[in-house]
C-alpha cells in the first residue's frame, strides 16, 4: 500500500489547463512529497463522480483551479470544504474569484514566461507546510458551523479514506494559545499591513504631486505651435512615464509582503475565532471588542478601496498622451489591479469575520450586535 500523501487537483478539463497541471502544479507538489492526480487521470472512467469523491476524501491536500467559472469545479470545491480537506485555491486573476471565497487561501498566478515559476514556488511552500502541520485552511464550513457539526462530514470522510486532514489538530493547537497570544500576533500583523498601505499611500501622494507639476508645465507651454514646443511636451511626458514606472515597481515590491500579511491575518483570526467559540460566554466581552475592531477594519478597507479604484481610473485616462505614457500606464494599472485584489481579500475576510462575530453575539443575546 502506498503511504505517500495524496494531492488531488480540481480543475477544468479545458486543454489550456493541461500544461498548467503537468508543468506547474504536478512538479511543485511532487517536490513537496505528494502523489498528484486529477479526475481525468483516474484509472476508472466509468464512474468519474465516485472517483472524484474518493480522491477528495483521500487527499492530504486539494488544489482547486477556479479561473474558469466551471460548475463542476465549484461542486467539487464544495465537497472539499464540506469534508474538511485542506484546500488552496488558484486563479489567474482575483477578479475570477467569487467575493465570498476571496478571504481564503488564494494564489493568483500568471502564465507569462518570467512569472510562471512563482506558482510552483508558492505551491511547494504550501505543500511542505501542510505536511508539517504549520498552516491552516479556512472555509465557510469551518467559519460558520459549530465544531460538532463540522465533525460530522469528517466522520463520513473517515469512512471513505484513512483520516489524513491536519485541520482538526491544527485548530486544537491554536486553541491552546491564550488571548494575549492572539492579540499580540494580530496587532503585529495589523501594524505590518498599515505600514505597507501607508508607504504606498505616501508614494501615490508624491506621484500626484509630480503629476500636477508636469500638468502645470504642459499647460504653460505656448499654444501657438512655436518651435520646440512639441519636443518639450514629449520630454515632460517621458518624465511622467518614468514616474509611473517608479510607482509601479514600488507597489510590486510591497504587494508580496502585503499578501503574506493577509494570509497571516486570516490564520491568526481563524485560531482566534476557534478560541472564542471554545470559551463561549466567558469570551463575550472580548468578542464584542473584536467585533468593533473588525468593523473598523472593514470600513477603513472599503474607504481605501474607493480611493485606490479612483486613482486606477485616473491612470486609465492617461492613455493616448504618448507611447511612453501608455505603456507605463498599463504597467502601473496592472500593479494597481493587484493591489486592489489584495485589498478586496481583506474586505471579504473582514466582512465574513464581522458577520460571524455578529452571529455569535446574536446567539448569546447581546443587544449591541447587528
Amino acid at each position: 500500500m502506498n503511504h505517500t500523501p495524496k494531492a488531488f487537483i480540481v480543475m477544468s478539463f479545458d486543454q489550456e489547463f493541461k500544461s498548467i497541471y503537468e508543468q506547474l502544479i504536478t512538479p511543485a507538489l511532487e517536490g513537496a512529497g505528494y502523489r498528484v492526480s486529477r479526475a481525468d487521470s483516474s484509472l476508472d472512467q466509468q464512474n468519474i463522480l465516485r472517483d472524484i469523491v474518493r480522491n477528495i476524501a483521500e487527499a492530504k491536500l486539494v488544489v482547486a483551479e477556479i479561473t474558469v467559472q466551471n460548475p463542476n469545479v465549484y461542486y467539487e470545491l464544495g465537497l472539499c470544504h464540506a469534508l474538511g480537506i485542506p484546500t488552496v485555491l488558484i486563479a489567474q486573476s482575483m477578479e475570477k474569484v467569487p467575493f465570498d471565497l476571496r478571504s481564503y487561501r488564494v494564489l493568483t498566478y500568471s502564465t507569462q514566461f518570467d512569472e510562471v515559476n512563482k506558482l510552483k514556488e508558492a505551491l511547494l511552500e504550501i505543500g511542505i507546510a501542510n505536511l508539517k502541520g504549520t498552516i491552516t485552511f479556512g472555509s465557510p464550513v469551518t467559519d460558520f458551523l459549530s465544531n460538532e457539526r463540522i465533525n460530522q462530514p469528517r466522520e463520513v470522510a473517515t469512512l471513505i479514506a484513512a483520516p489524513q486532514s491536519s485541520l482538526v489538530s491544527e485548530l486544537d493547537d491554536r486553541n491552546e494559545l491564550g488571548i494575549l497570544d492572539f492579540l499580540v500576533e494580530g496587532n503585529e500583523i495589523a501594524t505590518d499591513l498599515a505600514g505597507i498601505m501607508q508607504r504606498i499611500g505616501e508614494q501615490i501622494v508624491e506621484f500626484n504631486g509630480k503629476l500636477n507639476k508636469n500638468t502645470d508645465l504642459i499647460n504653460s507651454l505656448p499654444k501657438d505651435g512655436s518651435p520646440g514646443v512639441a519636443a518639450r511636451a514629449r520630454e515632460i511626458a517621458a518624465g511622467y512615464a518614468k514616474d509611473m514606472e517608479t510607482l509601479s515597481a514600488f507597489i510590486d515590491s510591497e504587494i508580496s509582503g502585503y499578501d503574506k500579511s493577509i494570509d497571516a491575518l486570516v490564520e491568526v483570526f481563524s485560531g482566534y475565532m476557534s478560541w472564542l467559540t471554545v470559551r463561549g460566554q466567558e469570551a463575550l466581552t472580548e468578542l464584542q471588542n473584536s467585533r468593533n475592531s473588525m468593523k473598523d477594519l472593514l470600513e477603513s478597507t472599503r474607504k481605501g478601496l474607493l480611493g485606490t479604484r479612483a486613482f486606477r481610473e485616473s491612470i486609465s485616462s492617461t492613455r493616448g498622451i504618448s507611447g511612453d505614457v501608455s505603456r507605463s500606464g498599463r504597467h502601473l494599472g496592472k500593479s494597481l489591479d493587484r493591489l486592489i485584489s489584495s485589498m478586496e481579500r481583506i474586505e471579504s475576510f473582514s466582512l465574513k469575520t464581522f458577520t460571524s462575530m455578529d452571529e455569535q453575539l446574536n446567539q448569546s443575546g447581546d443587544p449591541t450586535s447587528g
